[in-house]
């Protein structure tokens, strides 16, 4: 059974965003600690993650570069503008734990019989 996308309709974004705050970091990064903070409840994926990050790249919320990965390969690595910041402090964004916390309620009524 597929999930309904609009369940995370709207919510990518801020949960990158909030991410973000803490410091400049890769799709997979970002990808890994979203599966961490949901307990593993949800599977964020790439399809989701970069097309997202380009939104966000687009209305100046968040800047890439290139660099260097572990193995010698190229990343491209996301941070905050200061445009990004200042949405996430103007309190128009919850916290991380919360919007998990809801997520996973919605997951888990959409998939009770």
């Amino acid at each position: 059974m597929k999930m309904d996308k609009s369940l995370l309709s709207g919510s990518t974004g801020m949960l990158l965003l909030r991410l973000l705050k803490t410091g400049e970091k890769c799709g997979s990064e970002m990808i890994a600690l979203l599966e961490e903070a949901g307990n593993e409840t949800f599977r964020m994926r790439e399809a989701a993650i970069y097309p997202t990050l380009h939104r966000l790249e687009q209305k100046g919320l968040v800047r890439s570069c290139l660099g260097q990965a572990a193995a010698g390969r190229t990343r491209r690595r996301y941070r905050l503008t200061p445009k990004g910041d200042r949405r996430m402090g103007s309190g128009m964004q919850s916290g991380l734990k919360e919007k998990i916390i809801s997520l996973k309620g919605k997951i888990r009524l959409y998939f009770c019989v």
